[in-house]
């Protein structure tokens, strides 16, 4: 049975180092996802980068929905692969986005001043529950580069695939 991850998060607590260890063996046993998302004239292009556990590639996901804001856009990435690592039964993940303002969102499991976004948040939320481990971590864009690669591809081009890498 799949336990609930722990929504007592704060941004500000500091971290002592055997609880970076846990948190260290946590990733390295879990399914690592970079997404990013592209947004223009109310299209969003997703750029998912998936590392599972034990693999030594990695694998890619594109594909394009409606949204109304690149709020949303950034939502629906993270949304994709939730629904991705549930799919394929992953059941400890990381979620790595350039995205600070959405990575602090779920994290806090708040998102204030967006309601136009709640409904693809609230989705993300009712995902959490249902993994042993979910992480969102906030990575800078140069270290997002193929997700957003991906994305930027995936609207250029109209794609919408997966592949190996």
């Amino acid at each position: 049975m799949l336990a609930e991850v722990n929504n007592n998060y704060d941004p500000r607590v500091i971290l002592e180092p055997d609880q970076v260890q846990q948190q260290s063996n946590v990733e390295a046993s879990a399914g690592c996802f970079q997404v990013d998302a592209s947004f223009a004239d109310g299209i969003a292009r997703i750029g998912v980068v998936v590392k599972r556990p034990g693999a030594a590639d990695s694998e890619s996901c594109q594909s394009s929905c409606l949204a109304h804001n690149v709020l949303e856009a950034e939502l629906v990435a993270i949304l994709s692969a939730l629904e991705y690592a549930w799919n394929a039964r992953i059941q400890s993940i990381v979620i790595q986005s350039d995205s600070k303002i959405v990575v602090d969102a779920l994290n806090l499991r708040e998102l204030p001043m967006a309601w136009g976004t709640y409904p693809v948040f609230s989705k993300c939320l009712a995902f959490i529950p249902k993994f042993i481990s979910v992480v969102f971590t906030f990575i800078p864009r140069y270290l997002n580069s193929l997700a957003d690669f991906l994305a930027s591809q995936a609207r250029a081009n109209h794609l919408c695939q997966s592949s190996l890498v």
